[in-house]
């Protein structure tokens, strides 16, 4: 069940709404899955800020992604450029090798599923 509150009124209660989209990069890199961890993926789409992505990321899968674009569904961090190498393939696939895991809490920014909102005077 859904229901409209403000944010005044939701203070100390659990958001049960899927809020992913709000979820933005902090830096040029690419989209990822942080569980998929260090290896060599597809690169299946570009993400720019301002622009919703059209496309959910799967498992085994990146995306270039600017700063303060939206994450794709799917997504939960963002590789930096330092931490990957582009490999461009003679038919034109992108593929790209991670060298490092990440997490998003290094990437991203935003509010994640299940988070609680509290009274300023409880901080």
């Amino acid at each position: 069940m859904r229901a409209r509150t403000s944010w005044r009124e939701a203070a100390g209660h659990p958001l049960t709404v899927a809020l992913s989209l709000l979820r933005r990069s902090i830096l040029d890199g690419y989209a990822v899955r942080a569980a998929d961890g260090p290896g060599e993926y597809p690169v299946v789409g570009r993400i720019v800020a301002g622009v919703d992505p059209e496309f959910t990321l799967q498992p085994g899968q990146v995306a270039y992604i600017t700063t303060g674009a939206k994450l794709p569904p799917g997504a939960d961090a963002v590789v930096k450029f330092e931490d990957s190498e582009l490999l461009r393939e003679e038919d034109g696939e992108e593929k790209l090798v991670i060298a490092r895991s990440c997490t998003d809490a290094e990437t991203c920014r935003g509010l994640a599923r299940g988070v609680c909102v509290r009274r300023r005077s409880a901080f």
